[in-house]
């Protein structure tokens, strides 16, 4: 979410078990993140809804963006225009080529061969973006970021 809507200053944040799943973590995350640019967006992620869903919306005034694995499209509706424009993967796109990628680039980082697409300040602020959402989920309230 930082990569498109740029740097977060506050979360509020509710997660825990709530499903009868042998794991030994929490379950579902519901987190509201404010970001510097005044826009506000809500993540909910689970393991336990059947059957697994994997969505992506943003709303604006101007219109709408979606995207859902499962019909492996992206939509986008533009206010002006009144529609629906739906959007494919090119017809020889592979979903698993992208982890394949990501292997082979951390292998290249590995042997130095080119440079980290995420760099250790980007893994920190996000460590500490996430131990903010621990905060506010424990504490019931919302947390400012630095």
């Amino acid at each position: 979410m930082r990569w498109m809507l740029g740097e977060v200053t506050s979360v509020h944040a509710a997660c825990g078990r709530v499903s009868d799943l042998e794991i030994d973590v929490e379950d579902f995350a519901d987190i509201l993140l404010g970001f510097q640019s005044g826009v506000i967006c809500s993540v909910h992620l689970d393991y336990f809804q059947r059957p697994p869903s994997y969505r992506f919306e943003i709303i604006g005034s101007s219109g709408t963006i979606q995207w859902d694995e499962e019909k492996n499209a992206a939509r986008i509706y533009r206010s002006e225009k009144k529609e629906w424009e739906t959007f494919l993967p090119p017809k020889e796109f592979e979903r698993n080529d992208l982890f394949l990628e990501e292997m082979r680039h951390f292998l290249r980082v590995i042997k130095r061969e080119e440079a980290p697409l995420i760099g250790l300040s980007d893994g920190i602020r996000n460590l500490e973006i996430i131990q903010a959402v621990y905060q506010s989920a424990r504490f019931g309230q919302k947390v400012i970021l630095s």
